[in-house]
């Protein structure tokens, strides 16, 4: 952000009646003593040469006259700049009170009296649920939002100037996740930044207060809209609109403190420790042929700064793939924040929540036949940051879900079944599974459940080869267990004697079974001499574990699917 200094020194002197005798000093006041604050205005500028993309420029607070300048550094509440009559508010809902952070919105005139309001509110407090899930600082923070009718969107809010080893220390101490370990690494323990070597570093209240080092005041910002240019839901998507989620999203990252000092006079803001150079070292150099990008490390760089004095500084130059952060806006698609953007708040202090990465299901297979309420296997979910979360599995609808009916999931987090399979009928089917943690994050996964055929036990009880209602045929049980490639079994009911003729042909068997008879003077079947009995094949040439005892086989000649004049009473 580029600060026009004699502005910037007209804040600091009526913000801080003795900040003279500190510059004086060449010196910024200590926090500790009487804090600078500065009251600064982002705006995303439309650019009428780049239709139909926007242009997101940031500019100084426009001059205004002076009382209204002492009232938006004197009190809590920032005051439109456009008028000197008071905010009127309404306050918006939140989701997440008490368990993390915390966004209350108020919601000014402009909102409230929009015809809209209810899309434009609800939008909003999307955005907000979103960060509150993502973040479990205990703070809260209070924003503003009203409507603009130039730009598509812009954000005031204070700054604080605090020590670079206060700010290093809170960052040590508070660092929870992977990355943060790896920012702090590269943070040089001495007493000046390693981007200017200045002792201060600036903030954002927000960001202060998520490291423990005060910034409380009564509003950390607001932040204006240009709703008329804003596909206000995502139920009907107009290609000349912008995303009002993704604008959003861009401006609360600022109130919550991102954003650069790069261009400007002064000390470093916080999120310039995260810039570096293409060959790793740290930059507060602009022009367009400076390439700066945010990293952790000064190694991996995540995504490339933008570096035209038409965008801001402190935003993304926008790769194929659009972020909210981006300096430069497109029309006509969504944007979510990401992790790019959540992973430079996470290394500035706030403590984040990334969203569990993936469910595992300990067993995927169900034995058929087995009865209702059988326990398939255990979920488990892969987070990818701490602190160890509780999640919550569901099935839920969407891709996948085709078969979620048979299924549910009971109290310890088991996959059960809601009824009996049978392999022949159906042999796999399809859930889709969503584990949530307590911050209301959570990640969706399909799973195919096979099911596993068992062995069982048919019951030849007619003596013909025409199927009969009620009644299994040799060749229905044989068709059946031809079907089981886990070795079923068919016997004979009892009493039952006689001849089974095979009068449509001979009894084909490519699996491994067992056909058990009463006994050959019992039971005969007869190929009356017109085709073969048995012939066990399954034309791969692999020898089948077929079994057949206590039968008389009787009439076969040869002629079947192997007409080779062999085996007529069983080919194999």
């Amino acid at each position: 952000m580029r600060l026009n200094s004699w502005l910037a020194n007209l804040y600091r002197r009526l913000a801080n009646p003795n900040f003279r005798n500190c510059i004086r000093r060449g010196r910024k006041p200590s926090m500790a003593v009487s804090p600078m604050i500065e009251s600064l205005e982002h705006r995303r500028m439309l650019s009428p040469v780049s239709a139909p993309n926007y242009k997101l420029e940031t500019e100084i607070l426009p001059a205004i006259p002076g009382e209204q300048i002492t009232n938006i550094l004197t009190t809590p509440q920032l005051q439109a700049a456009s008028g000197a009559q008071p905010i009127t508010t309404h306050q918006g809902a939140t989701s997440n009170q008490g368990a993390g952070l915390v966004i209350i919105p108020t919601f000014d005139a402009t909102i409230t009296s929009d015809p809209n309001a209810a899309t434009i509110e609800g939008t909003i407090n999307n955005v907000i649920a979103e960060y509150e899930a993502s973040f479990t600082d205990q703070i809260t923070v209070n924003i503003t939002f009203q409507e603009m009718a130039s730009g598509l969107g812009q954000s005031n809010f204070y700054i604080f100037s605090v020590p670079y080893t206060s700010v290093r220390s809170a960052l040590v101490t508070g660092a929870s996740t992977g990355n943060d370990a790896i920012a702090v690494a590269h943070l040089p323990n001495t007493a000046n930044d390693p981007v200017l070597g200045n002792a201060d570093v600036d903030l954002k209240p927000a960001n202060l207060r998520a490291l423990g080092l005060g910034g409380n005041v009564a509003s950390d910002g607001t932040i204006g809209l240009n709703t008329s240019l804003c596909n206000l839901d995502r139920t009907a998507i107009l290609p000349d609109k912008y995303d009002l989620a993704a604008v959003a999203a861009h401006e609360i990252d600022e109130i919550l403190g991102l954003g650069s000092n790069v261009g400007g006079s002064g000390d470093i803001w916080l999120q310039d420790l995260f810039r570096y150079d293409q060959s790793g070292n740290r930059s507060f150099a602009v022009g367009s042929n400076v390439q700066a990008f945010f990293s952790i490390d000064g190694t991996t760089d995540l995504v490339q700064f933008n570096q035209s004095g038409s965008g801001d500084y402190g935003d993304w130059a926008g790769e194929a793939t659009p972020l909210v952060q981006d300096a430069f806006g497109s029309p006509g698609i969504t944007v979510d924040p990401g992790s790019v953007e959540f992973t430079a708040l996470d290394v500035q202090g706030y403590h984040y929540v990334a969203p569990p990465t993936a469910i595992q299901l300990s067993s995927t297979q169900v034995p058929e036949r087995d009865a209702i309420g059988t326990v398939v296997g255990n979920f488990s979910t892969t987070e990818a940051s701490p602190p160890p979360t509780t999640f919550t599995d569901s099935l839920v609808p969407g891709a996948g879900s085709t078969d979620n009916s048979s299924f549910s999931i009971n109290a310890s987090g088991q996959l059960v079944t809601n009824a009996v399979f049978n392999f022949q009928t159906k042999s796999s089917y399809q859930i889709r599974v969503r584990s949530t943690d307590g911050n209301n994050n959570f990640v969706d996964m399909n799973f195919t459940i096979t099911v596993i055929p068992e062995p069982t036990t048919l019951t030849v009880d007619i003596l013909g080869d025409t199927p009969v209602a009620g009644h299994t045929t040799l060749r229905q049980a044989v068709i059946t267990a031809d079907t089981d490639v886990v070795g079923d079994t068919i016997v004979f009911a009892s009493g039952l004697s006689g001849t089974i003729a095979l009068t449509q042909g001979e009894l084909p068997i490519t699996v491994p079974m067992t056909i058990t008879g009463p006994g050959s003077g019992v039971i005969a079947v007869s190929g009356g001499n017109s085709s073969r009995v048995f012939d066990v094949d399954d034309s791969s040439g692999v020898m089948q574990n077929v079994s057949i005892t206590g039968l008389r086989l009787t009439g076969g000649n040869g002629v079947g699917t192997n007409n080779t004049g062999f085996g007529g009473a069983v080919y194999n």
